[in-house]
């Protein structure tokens, strides 16, 4: 388990980590998962570099504020907040991380070294998501598909 802390970054709550030393590294969690999806990999990043991850508002340990609408502009301006903060970081992003990185970049090159983009949709479409997947966003429903019967729903989901 990656070590975490609670911080305030602009009107967010967000549970962070960060570890090693060196050029920042910002990896981003994807759906439906929190910054501990890294907890293989951040310790290998951080033997050279400064590694830093965070839950998405209403993730893991991050609240989410009033009026967060889960747009990919609302993921990319948490996500300017914390780039900010850091020294010109890579971004590392997975799944729904990669468009808020990709907003990020574009609109604010002098603020990203790098993007790597992988394993994600460009544009949230829920006419080609599964309806397990999409019940996974649900507010409980998602955790009891997810804690309850999470391998049938993804099974499921997979078979389409």
């Amino acid at each position: 388990m990656l070590p975490t802390r609670q911080e305030t970054v602009g009107p967010f709550s967000l549970r962070m980590s960060s570890q090693g030393e060196g050029d920042d590294v910002l990896l981003l969690h994807g759906f439906p998962e929190t910054l501990q999806s890294w907890c293989a990999v951040a310790p290998l990043l951080s033997k050279r570099f400064r590694v830093h991850a965070f839950d998405w508002p209403a993730y893991g340990g991050s609240l989410r504020p009033d009026g967060f609408d889960d747009t990919p502009r609302q993921y990319a301006a948490v996500l300017l907040e914390v780039v900010r903060r850091l020294r010109r970081p890579h971004l590392v992003a997975s799944d729904i991380g990669m468009l808020p990185a990709l907003l990020v970049a574009l609109e604010h090159p002098e603020s990203v070294a790098r993007v790597v983009a992988m394993s994600g949709q460009a544009f949230f479409r829920p006419q080609h998501t599964a309806w397990e997947l999409a019940a996974m966003r649900m507010p409980l429903i998602g955790e009891l598909l997810v804690h309850g019967f999470g391998r049938l729903a993804i099974r499921s989901a997979l078979r389409r």
